[in-house]
């Protein structure tokens, strides 16, 4: 019987790995969209400040301000953003360790004990 039950176990791992894999492949893929998107903002920023540094003092005083507040007004954003993304990730870090606790009852803990030797 313990014996069934491992290989159940071990049939269970295994799914999960393979599933583990592909979500691993997914999320790569995702990171690196990700990534091209900041580069792509980050590129934009810089040519917004360059524009603004190249300015020169016959502009109108009132169009630098209008362009400068753009910049801010993106930058704002990046950092909200960045702040909403960081609850986002603790608050599932937080869910996740919820679960744990829960399916790892006293049982569960040691049939794992088990297997693991």
């Amino acid at each position: 019987e313990i014996d069934e039950a491992k290989a159940e176990i071990m049939k269970t791992l295994d799914a999960k790995a393979e599933t583990a894999a592909q979500k691993e492949a997914v999320a790569f893929s995702q990171r690196q969209k990700l990534q091209q998107l900041k580069r792509e903002a980050n590129a934009d920023l810089k040519e917004k400040l360059v524009l603004l540094q190249s300015r020169t003092a016959s502009k109108n005083e009132l169009d630098k301000t209008v362009e400068l507040l753009q910049v801010v007004i993106r930058t704002m954003g990046r950092i909200k953003t960045t702040f909403t993304n960081t609850r986002i990730f603790w608050d599932a870090v937080a869910k996740h360790c919820n679960h744990l606790t829960k399916a790892c009852d006293k049982g569960n803990l040691e049939m794992m004990l088990e297997i693991g030797e």
